[in-house]
């Protein structure tokens, strides 16, 4: 006489599938329904009242095509570029003077006057111009001559 011995099987707790495909649908087509009314209503009045839609398509077709606009096709000139880089920034420029030889003269409201040179990279002495005040002004010196013509720096402090 064999005796079996079954184990009895409990049940388990099997929650309803919430996240069903049917339902993460519906949920996707009201988030971009309540997206789209949003927009359109901030479209409607935030709108300006000389708005084009042929002037903001062609922007963006312009963006796309990555072609370059008439503003971006401007050179700029090695003083327009010394200027952005040094007025406001490091120094607060009186004048800039060009000479014949290939460089620019800047003086500042501080009493400074800097020389670059053109033929070098503009960012590179604008970024060594930065260092030399900062050190300057830990040492507590006051530099009132800096020359990038040269290879190696030419400075002078005052006395």
């Amino acid at each position: 006489m064999k005796i079996k011995f079954e184990k009895k099987k409990n049940p388990v707790f099997t929650p309803s599938k919430e996240h069903s495909k049917k339902k993460r649908l519906i949920f996707l087509v009201e988030v971009v329904a309540v997206v789209t009314i949003a927009l359109g209503t901030a479209i409607f009045f935030l709108m300006p009242k000389d708005f084009s839609t042929q002037k903001l398509l062609s922007t963006f077709r312009n963006i796309i095509s990555l072609k370059k606009t008439e503003n971006s096709l401007e050179e700029k000139t090695f003083e327009n570029l010394l200027k952005e880089a040094v007025d406001g920034k490091i120094l607060h420029v009186t004048s800039i003077n060009n000479s014949n030889q290939g460089f620019y003269t800047v003086e500042s409201t501080e009493g400074l006057k800097v020389i670059f040179d053109e033929n070098k990279k503009l960012d590179g002495q604008v970024r060594t111009l930065q260092t030399l005040l900062s050190k300057a002004k830990i040492d507590r010196k006051k530099v009132i001559f800096v020359d990038f013509r040269f290879d190696k720096l030419v400075i002078r402090y005052s006395k």
